[in-house]
């Protein structure tokens, strides 16, 4: 008389491969959650550097312009965030902005901020 059933080498087989799969599955998921957050982040940086771009058609040149003038100036939302961190931006971070000698603008954005007993004032 045969027995109906998996054996314990077939079952162990099964759960190492689901085992292998889901980590397969699991890498991809991040590496993926990773990369858009990593693009918001880039967003988010390029919507800062054109609002720094506007103020400074607005306003002349300057050497560096925080957060909070451009929120000032309506030139950027006062709820911005950080993607990769999901809190808002500081206010204080600055914008440097430079002019070369053929009077073209450079803007970078690098996570330097002001100063660290800065407020900021804006409606």
């Amino acid at each position: 008389m045969k027995k109906k059933g998996f054996t314990l080498i077939e079952l162990l087989a099964v759960i190492i491969i689901l085992a292998i799969l889901s980590v397969l599955v699991i890498t991809v998921i991040s590496r993926t959650v990773n990369s858009t957050t990593e693009k918001l982040y880039k967003n988010q940086v390029d919507t800062i550097i054109e609002a720094s771009r506007s103020y400074v058609l607005r306003r002349g040149y300057t050497s560096a312009v925080t957060l909070c003038d451009l929120k000032g100036a309506g030139l950027l939302a006062k709820d911005i965030k950080d993607p990769r961190t999901e809190k808002l931006f500081d206010d204080a971070l600055l914008v440097t902005i430079s002019k070369d000698l053929d009077g073209n603008y450079h803007f970078m954005f690098d996570g330097v901020t002001k100063e660290d007993d800065y407020t900021c004032e804006y409606e």
